[in-house]
C-alpha cells in the first residue's frame, strides 16, 4: 500500500513515447508497432533508475497520484557567441514550446509505461490524478524544476 509520497529525480534527455505505424494490407489483420528510435533508451534508463532507486508496494486496483515535470536541455541557438557563449539571449523562450520540445502527453505517457515496466505500480490505469510540466533548466525549486535535464517524478496515494 502506498503510505506516503514518493520522488525519484532521474537525470538525463527526456523522451517522447515513440508513434505507433500500422503495418498490414487491405483487407488484412492489423497491427500497431511503436517506433522506439528515441525513445527505447530514454524509457529503459527510467524503468532501470525506477527499479533500483524507488522502493513502492502499490496494490492492484490502488489509486495513485503522479506529478511528473520535465526540465529539457535549451538548444546551443538560446545562447550567445564567443564570450556570451554561456549567457541566454534575451530573446530566448521561457518555456519550451517548439514542436522540437515534445508534446507534454507523450513525454508523460513514456514514463507511466515506464513505471509499470519497473513494477512500480501494477498498472498504469491506477494513475486517477496527473500533474505534468515541461521547463528549461533553472535553479529555482518551484515545481520541481531541475538546474540539469531529467525527470523528477512524485507518486502519493489518493485518499478519500
Amino acid at each position: 500500500m502506498l503510505d506516503r509520497a514518493y520522488t525519484i529525480t532521474i537525470p538525463g534527455d527526456p523522451a517522447t513515447k515513440g508513434s505507433l505505424r500500422c503495418v498490414g494490407r487491405p483487407g488484412r489483420p492489423h497491427k500497431l508497432i511503436e517506433q522506439l528510435k528515441t525513445s527505447g533508451p530514454w524509457r529503459e534508463l527510467v524503468a532501470g533508475w525506477l527499479r533500483v532507486k524507488l522502493s513502492v508496494d502499490v496494490e492492484k486496483r490502488e489509486a495513485v497520484g503522479a506529478e511528473i515535470t520535465f526540465t529539457l536541455r535549451r538548444p546551443r541557438s538560446h545562447y550567445g557567441t564567443g564570450r556570451n557563449a554561456l549567457l541566454l539571449k534575451a530573446s530566448a523562450p521561457a518555456y519550451p514550446t517548439g514542436h522540437d520540445t515534445g508534446d507534454i502527453d507523450k513525454l508523460a505517457r513514456l514514463i507511466l509505461d515506464a513505471l509499470q515496466d519497473a513494477g512500480t505500480i501494477p498498472d498504469d490505469a491506477q494513475i486517477v490524478d496527473l500533474a505534468t510540466r515541461k521547463r528549461y533548466p533553472a535553479d529555482d525549486p518551484a515545481y520541481d524544476v531541475l538546474p540539469y535535464p531529467g525527470v523528477r517524478i512524485r507518486l502519493y496515494p489518493m485518499t478519500r
